[in-house]
């Protein structure tokens, strides 16, 4: 089933009035069930997660409320769409693009009777690679620049682009990855909380480790 089909039976037929629910889940002061790796229920609020130690980063604007977390594992490799599932709204994401629109997002959803299949969101349309062929050796200092939506990414994981001037976004501090990790791996702190990139920069990225699980926090890049 793909996610045209998917779409249609929840809002044209209305008999999957809970993969409804799923889409509109943006502001999240309720969440649907998580299930903890031995099968116990633990769902929260999850408007309210609070992060624990973590790295500076630098995302500009301020970073929004939680996602709900599935405490499972994500596969390895990445779902073929359309392929069944065993965990209602687990949530996965593959690939090390520091643009959040360019890795692959899964969802694990039914629509109706339907088992539940893994469902393709992102990207909408294959990214161009970053082209570093034109960017500076080292990161550069907040100076002009004429070649814009130039992003340039750089060994520890600074990422700097051209806004007419540099703008550069420090890498998270240890134990953060320097590379955002994807949600539904596995992490080693619990509360910890990464950001990434910047707002200005089209790259802002929070990760937060919750039940030994990689979650995702929605940036707040503001107007």
């Amino acid at each position: 089933m793909n996610r045209d089909r998917f779409l249609m039976l929840c809002f044209g037929t209305g008999i999957c009035p809970f993969a409804c629910e799923l889409s509109v889940y943006d502001d999240r002061s309720d969440t649907p069930p998580t299930t903890s790796s031995s099968g116990e229920n633990t769902s929260s609020d999850s408007s309210t997660g609070s992060g624990g130690p973590g790295g500076a980063g630098f995302g500009g604007g301020g970073f929004g409320g939680f996602e709900p977390v599935i405490h499972d594992l994500c596969p390895e490799m990445e779902p073929i769409p359309d392929s069944l599932c065993s965990h209602w709204y687990m949530k996965c994401e593959y690939g090390d693009d520091p643009r959040p629109e360019c890795r692959k997002r899964f969802d694990c959803l039914a629509a109706g009777p339907d088992p539940l299949f893994w469902l393709q969101f992102a990207p909408e349309k294959p990214c161009a690679p970053l082209d570093l062929s034109n960017c500076p050796v080292e990161p550069p200092d907040s100076t002009s620049c004429n070649t814009t939506n130039m992003l340039c990414i750089y060994g520890d994981g600074t990422q700097c682009g051209c806004t007419g001037t540099w703008l550069c976004a420090q890498a998270s501090n240890a134990p953060c990855p320097s590379i955002a990790p994807n949600y539904g791996s596995s992490c080693p702190l619990e509360g910890l909380t990464c950001k990434y990139g910047h707002c200005a920069l089209a790259t802002a990225m929070v990760r937060y480790c919750s039940g030994g699980v990689w979650a995702e926090k929605t940036p707040e890049c503001g107007d």
